[in-house]
């Protein structure tokens, strides 16, 4: 979480094309260096009071979407599990379902404490049951249990 709440993309749509770019723009800044610099410092110091709070939606939105597209879990939570509280799977139950969503997609996996990490970072959250790892509400899809275990998902 600690590098979402640091991470502010600005998107910058604006892009010249060759035949409009200044050719002499870097003369121009250098010419108004002093300029330049004095509008940073201001810049800092009033960042440094605001901090961009409250965050303007158009920068809050552009995070939310590269955040989606870099959950490289997400996809494969989607196609592969349903939150069912008083429901769990078993950490076993959910490394074999991204092996076979990754063989399937081909894609390549993570290794397993990455997997584990990616989890939990996405909230989910793990009990020891025995000797038994279990991620707690949550179930697998029905058609991928039965085309993996052939079983039925387990409750408390």
């Amino acid at each position: 979480e600690g590098f979402w709440d640091r991470c502010t993309p600005i998107e910058y749509p604006v892009r010249i094309s060759p035949d409009k770019r200044d050719v002499h723009l870097i003369e121009k800044l250098r010419q108004e260096a002093s300029g330049i610099i004095n509008w940073i410092i201001e810049g800092g110091i009033a960042y440094s009071k605001s901090a961009l709070n409250p965050i303007p939606k158009a920068i809050s939105d552009a995070t939310n979407d590269y955040r989606e597209d870099e959950d490289t879990l997400r996809p494969f939570v989607l196609a592969c599990f349903d939150e069912a509280p008083g429901y769990y799977v078993t950490r076993e139950e959910v490394r074999l379902a991204y092996a076979d969503y990754c063989k399937s997609n081909g894609e390549r996996g993570l290794a397993p404490k990455s997997l584990t990490r990616g989890l939990r970072t996405n909230g989910w959250v793990d009990r020891r049951s025995g000797n038994t790892r279990r991620w707690v509400d949550w179930t697998l899809k029905p058609e991928i249990r039965r085309k993996l275990f052939q079983t039925e998902p387990h409750d408390y």
